[in-house]
C-alpha cells in the first residue's frame, strides 16, 4: 500500500523512499556469481517520505528530496531536516521536477512546475535561498549541467549561466532580503539613515 517512489545512495547505503516512509539497505549484495545478499531493509524513523519520481540529489550535507510538505534534507547522520521553509510561499502548490547541482559554486537549481520561467536556487554552503527568472522566456522545459555551467532550455531557446554577462552594458539590479533586524537592541537607536553591505566585490557595481 506504500510502494517505492524514489531511490538515493549515500555513504554506501541505498535509501528507498516511499510517500510515507524511508527505508535503507546495507551490504555488498550478490557478486557476479550470485553469491551473497543484501541485508533486510530497515525503516528509518522519518516523519515524511518522498513524492512520486522526486529527484534525489547528493550534496555535501546529505540527500535532498521533496515531498508534499516541501523540500527536505537527509543529513549524513540520517536526520531529516526541512530546509525549504523559507521558500514555501514561492514554491506554493508547484512541484519540483528536477534538481541540478553545481558543486563548484555549491548551488542547487530547482526546476518547478511553475508557469513562470523561474528557478529556485539553494546555496548549501551558505544555507541561502534565491530565485532566478529567465527574462524573455515563458517557461522552462529542462535544465542541465554542461561543463560546470547551467544550461536552461525554454522552447526554442537555450540560456546558460555567465557571470560576466551584462544586459546592453547595464548590470541587472539585485534585491536582498534580510531577516528581521531588532533596531531597539541598538544603544541609543533613534533613526536609520543608511546601511552598507560588508563583502567582496566580484564585478563592477554601484
Amino acid at each position: 500500500s506504500d510502494p517505492p517512489t524514489a531511490l538515493g545512495s549515500m555513504n554506501g547505503v541505498l535509501y528507498i523512499f516511499t510517500e510515507k516512509s524511508i527505508y535503507y539497505i546495507l551490504g555488498e549484495g550478490p557478486d557476479n556469481l550470485g553469491i551473497g545478499e543484501f541485508y533486510e531493509p530497515k525503516r528509518m524513523p522519518s516523519p515524511v517520505g518522498a513524492s512520486y519520481m522526486s529527484p534525489i540529489k547528493l550534496v555535501d550535507d546529505g540527500l535532498l528530496f521533496t515531498c508534499s510538505e516541501g523540500i527536505f534534507l537527509m543529513t549524513r547522520n540520517q536526520e531529516i531536516v526541512e530546509i525549504g521553509a523559507p521558500v514555501e510561499d514561492l514554491l506554493g502548490s508547484n512541484k519540483v521536477l528536477d534538481m541540478k547541482v553545481d558543486t563548484d559554486k555549491q548551488i542547487v537549481y530547482f526546476q518547478t512546475s511553475s508557469a513562470e520561467a523561474e528557478l529556485i536556487t539553494y546555496n548549501y554552503g551558505m544555507k541561502q535561498w534565491g530565485r532566478d527568472v529567465i527574462q524573455g522566456a515563458s517557461r522552462i522545459d529542462s535544465i542541465e549541467m554542461n561543463k560546470d555551467r547551467l544550461v536552461v532550455s525554454t522552447g526554442d531557446q537555450l540560456y546558460f549561466a555567465d557571470s560576466s554577462y551584462t544586459d546592453s552594458s547595464t548590470y541587472v539590479p539585485l534585491r536582498l532580503k534580510t531577516a528581521w533586524i531588532r533596531l531597539d537592541t541598538f544603544q541609543g537607536y533613534q533613526r536609520v539613515y543608511s546601511f552598507q553591505i560588508l563583502g567582496e566585490a566580484k564585478n563592477p557595481h554601484k
